[in-house]
């Protein structure tokens, strides 16, 4: 796989404060007089699918058989011909071949043999590239069967050839982009979303790869957006899950990873501009943690640029629900790291550098206390200080009681829920602190079941669970005889 993603790296370095910054961006890649420029940066890097491109490319199909057939005329016969004759196929296309585009949508409209489709496909994708009035031309097409270009070539998504499938969603984006100046005009993302979201399913060959690169294209689509946040929430998940997993491996020995990385992490950073994405996603996601491991752990400045950026979004777009998460995950620690290294992109340097003044100014602001309760709502518990701290204890037991009750119930539902052996112990024992200091907090456990989760995780598998969960119950049954009861909750 090969870098040529790095030719809309430059979106990136544009501040990320604000939404107008964010439409400029975007909109930069979809003006009317650069369409059809953005058209041609669609590149797929992905060595597998170039090859079976190059494969396709040097065919020959009986052309003369189809016209005998009389499937195409003597002209159109000679006009095919030409272009295979042309070794140069793909770059010395004339505008005289744009009529061949009306030609080889009616053949793949009624011929589907997997290799003529093949064929067909890549000679429309080229002429598509190099001649703008090809896509007027694709536009304007509509049949019996498929009354626009989008319907017929939705229709591949159903091809049981995953090259197929691939390469007509990537002339549906390319056609998208040259005609998303018309204000007229709004296409229904279902059918394409749910396509790249089951190809993503697929880890071999250049299925999820080449679908992950489709994603970030259709993405500088402004409105494709939230309408992939509304309508297809097992798209983004897919992506993030992909993103977590890449995050436990070594990109510094593997491209394709990195590059995973940074076309993932575009797809996120296009996703966050929006206000409403950009409050919920870490919220359902909790992807925040991996992007900052990504950020601290990979020797691309390309990679570190995009996870950056997206990271900025989310704190200054959408800093209360984020807030938590940005603390936890050990960002500030990252921006700090990153600082000292020897980074070549000024513009990063500057990003860094302006993310890590505005938080490291925000967390001098933050309690200790504060500090706690942002951890537990992020729900990612771990040995940090003021969990073993009697003085933070002494002085804090009693705000456990604000808002109803709020972070012993969070405590209490992490207890029942979660599978996280450390958070498990972590959640035991500051319920433990809870009710030592504040007995009369037992009543409140006993009502949400919470007593009876905790006797229940005394056999856990994990001795750090056991040991806190016995510690918690000995605590419950300290002057258990007192009426150290208040009313229920």
């Amino acid at each position: 796989m090969t870098d040529s993603t790095d030719q809309i790296d430059l979106n990136a370095r544009f501040s990320t404060q604000t939404l107008e910054s964010a439409d400029f961006c975007a909109a930069e890649c979809t003006q009317e007089s650069s369409q059809h420029e953005f058209e041609s940066n669609i590149l797929i890097s992905n060595s597998h699918f170039n090859n079976e491109t190059a494969l396709i490319s040097s065919r020959t199909l009986p052309w003369e058989g189809y016209h005998n057939a009389e499937l195409i005329s003597e002209a159109e016969m000679h006009l095919f011909r030409s272009l295979y004759q042309d070794k140069a196929i793909g770059e010395k296309y004339t505008p005289e071949t744009v009529k061949c585009v009306a030609t080889i949508l009616k053949l793949v409209d009624k011929i589907h043999r997997i290799e003529f489709v093949q064929s067909l496909l890549v000679i429309l994708d080229q002429l598509l590239k190099y001649q703008a009035s090809a896509s007027v031309e694709c536009l304007a097409y509509t049949s019996q069967t498929h009354p626009t270009i989008y319907h017929l070539l939705e229709s591949f998504f159903d091809s049981p050839d995953s090259y197929i499938r691939l390469k007509s969603c990537k002339i549906i984006v390319s056609l998208l982009s040259f005609q998303n100046s018309d204000k007229n005009f709004n296409y229904n993302y279902t059918k394409l979303f749910y396509f790249l979201s089951s190809e993503l399913e697929f880890n071999s060959d250049f299925s999820q790869d080449v679908s992950i690169q489709l994603l970030q294209s259709a993405l500088h689509l402004k409105d494709s957006r939230s309408f992939l946040y509304d309508n297809n929430q097992a798209c983004i998940q897919k992506l993030c899950e992909i993103l977590k997993e890449t995050a436990n491996q070594s990109s510094s020995l593997s491209t394709s990873i990195s590059q995973t990385q940074y076309q993932i992490g575009y797809c996120l950073w296009l996703l966050s501009f929006e206000p409403e994405i950009s409050k919920n996603l870490n919220t359902k996601y909790n992807i925040i943690p991996s992007m900052v491991k990504i950020a601290r752990s990979t020797l691309k400045e390309k990679v570190i640029r995009i996870m950056i950026a997206t990271l900025k979004n989310f704190y200054f777009l959408a800093l209360q629900p984020n807030l938590p998460s940005i603390i936890t995950s050990g960002t500030h620690g990252c921006l700090l790291a990153l600082k000292s290294r020897k980074i070549q992109d000024s513009d990063l340097v500057s990003d860094i550098t302006e993310f890590l003044n505005d938080l490291g100014a925000l967390l001098e602001k933050t309690s200790t206390w504060d500090e706690y309760v942002n951890e537990i709502k992020c729900g990612m518990l771990s040995w940090t200080p003021s969990h073993k701290s009697d003085v933070f204890w002494k002085l804090n037991y009693s705000r456990m009681n604000e808002n109803n009750y709020e972070i012993v119930k969070i405590l209490s539902n992490l207890i029942q829920t979660s599978q996280d052996a450390t958070i498990l112990a972590v959640a035991c024992h500051d319920l433990g602190q809870y009710i030592r200091y504040y007995p009369s907090g037992k009543a409140i456990l006993t009502d949400l079941g919470t007593k009876v989760k905790t006797m229940e995780l005394m056999v856990h598998s994990d001795s750090q669970v056991r040991f806190q969960a016995l510690n918690t119950i000995q605590l419950f049954m300290v002057n258990a005889w007192k009426n150290n009861t208040i009313s229920s909750i």
